[in-house]
Protein backbone atom coordinates (compact mmCIF):
# COMPACT_ATOMS: atom_id res chain seq x y z
CA UNK A 1 0.00 0.00 0.00
CA UNK A 2 1.35 3.22 -0.71
CA UNK A 3 1.22 5.77 1.93
CA UNK A 4 -0.69 7.80 -0.13
CA UNK A 5 -3.66 5.40 0.32
CA UNK A 6 -2.61 5.12 4.14
CA UNK A 7 -2.97 9.28 4.73
CA UNK A 8 -6.24 8.87 3.26
CA UNK A 9 -7.22 5.60 4.90
CA UNK A 10 -6.32 7.31 8.34
CA UNK A 11 -8.09 10.42 7.21
CA UNK A 12 -11.19 8.14 6.59
CA UNK A 13 -11.23 6.78 10.07
CA UNK A 14 -10.63 10.04 12.04
CA UNK A 15 -13.71 11.23 10.12
CA UNK A 16 -15.78 8.47 10.42
CA UNK A 17 -14.88 8.70 14.82
CA UNK A 18 -16.57 12.16 14.09
CA UNK A 19 -13.29 14.25 14.05
CA UNK A 20 -13.65 16.03 10.82
CA UNK A 21 -9.72 16.92 9.04
CA UNK A 22 -8.11 16.09 6.10
CA UNK A 23 -4.57 14.63 6.05
CA UNK A 24 -1.59 15.67 4.32
CA UNK A 25 1.68 14.29 3.49
CA UNK A 26 4.25 11.95 2.29
CA UNK A 27 6.41 9.04 3.96
CA UNK A 28 7.01 9.72 7.48
CA UNK A 29 5.48 13.65 7.66
CA UNK A 30 1.90 13.35 7.86
CA UNK A 31 -0.30 16.17 9.13
CA UNK A 32 -3.47 16.19 9.74
CA UNK A 33 -5.47 19.17 9.55
CA UNK A 34 -8.57 19.93 11.84
CA UNK A 35 -11.08 22.86 12.27
CA UNK A 36 -11.64 22.61 16.00
CA UNK A 37 -8.85 23.17 18.13
CA UNK A 38 -10.63 21.33 20.99
CA UNK A 39 -10.01 18.09 18.73
CA UNK A 40 -6.27 18.12 18.23
CA UNK A 41 -5.75 16.09 21.24
CA UNK A 42 -8.50 13.68 20.49
CA UNK A 43 -7.19 13.23 17.49
CA UNK A 44 -4.02 12.26 18.64
CA UNK A 45 -4.90 9.90 21.15
CA UNK A 46 -7.36 8.43 18.21
CA UNK A 47 -4.39 7.66 16.24
CA UNK A 48 -2.40 6.88 19.29
CA UNK A 49 -5.18 3.89 20.02
CA UNK A 50 -5.82 3.00 16.82
CA UNK A 51 -3.00 2.95 14.33
CA UNK A 52 0.49 1.81 14.90
CA UNK A 53 2.29 5.37 13.52
CA UNK A 54 5.12 7.05 15.70
CA UNK A 55 4.05 10.41 17.39
CA UNK A 56 6.81 12.07 15.52
CA UNK A 57 5.48 10.84 12.43
CA UNK A 58 2.25 13.02 12.10
CA UNK A 59 1.17 16.18 13.37
CA UNK A 60 -2.17 17.99 14.00
CA UNK A 61 -2.47 21.72 12.85
CA UNK A 62 -5.81 23.74 13.75
CA UNK A 63 -7.08 25.20 10.61
CA UNK A 64 -9.77 28.16 10.27
CA UNK A 65 -11.32 26.47 7.64
CA UNK A 66 -10.62 23.09 5.48
CA UNK A 67 -10.67 24.15 2.02
CA UNK A 68 -13.28 23.18 -0.36
CA UNK A 69 -14.55 23.13 -3.85
CA UNK A 70 -18.28 24.41 -4.96
CA UNK A 71 -18.82 20.51 -4.82
CA UNK A 72 -17.74 19.98 -1.12
CA UNK A 73 -14.33 18.13 -2.58
CA UNK A 74 -11.34 19.14 -0.22
CA UNK A 75 -8.64 20.77 -2.27
CA UNK A 76 -5.37 19.17 -0.26
CA UNK A 77 -3.00 21.51 -2.23
CA UNK A 78 -4.87 24.44 -0.07
CA UNK A 79 -4.30 22.86 2.91
CA UNK A 80 -0.72 24.47 3.92
CA UNK A 81 -1.77 27.98 2.87
CA UNK A 82 -3.94 28.49 6.27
Amino acid sequence: MKYYNKTRTIEQKINEAGYACACDGVDDQMVIYTEKESDQKKIINFIKLNFDINKSWFSVIHISEIPRNDSGKILYFKLGEN
